[in-house]
């Protein structure tokens, strides 16, 4: 068979994997289309040959951020498949954390103080690293802050899981500026223990399928001058509650 033709019917399987479980959903809302990829909205195909990319004069530390998909959204994505079409030869490991487990080791005052807490959600911090305030602004109609619960009932396991992150939370409500910043500093540095995380090296093929309800994930951008290529579906989810 032509590489592009199993290129095709590799890319129709993943979707409708996918489509088993549940309707899809477009992971970014000023997504742009890769010219290199047989582009479908509902299919994101992600490349890059930088090492470290996208911060446009930030440091990276100031940014770094083990992230939720589009938590922006009144139903966040139930979770995501993605597959590598390529991969480098050291590096580019993703990072995911249990955040059950994040909330398991918070110390009990500080589960008493966010309990029945709710935080808002705004889209625009966290693209405003990859994209012009005149573009963003376009899509605020569209996607207007939400709140969510800052502790998370897990729908099928029960577990009560941490629900916020650095790059589209913006505050607790109800909650003076101050303090609000602090927790959520305290919140978000709980997905950076090493003992709640696991790390997976790609290889070229390999598929994941993660948990947005339960998981934090980032991609470790450490393999300048080589590059990564895959492709990420995006599951439609519920009402966070």
């Amino acid at each position: 068979m032509a590489p592009g033709r199993a290129r095709l019917v590799a890319l129709a399987t993943l979707l409708a994997l996918c489509q088993l479980v549940t309707a899809l959903q477009l992971w970014s809302p000023v997504l742009v289309p890769s010219p290199a990829a047989v582009w479908n909205a509902l299919l994101e195909t992600f490349g890059t040959h930088d090492g470290v990319r996208g911060y446009q004069g930030h440091t990276l530390i100031e940014h770094l951020d083990i992230s939720a998909d589009v938590t922006f959204r009144e139903c966040p994505a139930l979770g995501a498949v993605l597959q590598t079409r390529e991969a480098p030869p050291v590096g580019g490991d993703t990072l995911w954390a249990d955040m059950a487990a994040a909330y398991d080791n918070l110390p009990e005052e500080v589960k008493e103080r966010i309990e029945g807490a709710w935080a808002v959600h705004d889209f625009i911090p966290g693209f405003s690293r990859f994209y012009p305030p005149e573009r963003l602004a376009s899509h605020q109609g569209q996607f207007p802050p939400v709140e969510h619960p800052v502790v998370r009932r897990h729908p099928v396991t029960g577990r009560r899981t941490i629900f916020v992150n650095a790059s589209s939370t913006i505050r607790i409500v109800g909650f003076a500026q101050e303090e609000s910043a602090r927790l959520l500093r305290l919140l978000f540095q709980q997905a950076h223990a090493p003992e709640f995380q696991v790390r997976y090296s790609w290889r070229a093929g390999d598929v994941a399928f993660w948990d947005n309800r339960a998981t934090r994930h980032y991609a470790v951008h450490d393999y300048a001058p080589h590059r990564r290529i895959a492709e990420r579906v995006a599951i439609a989810g519920d009402r966070p509650h």
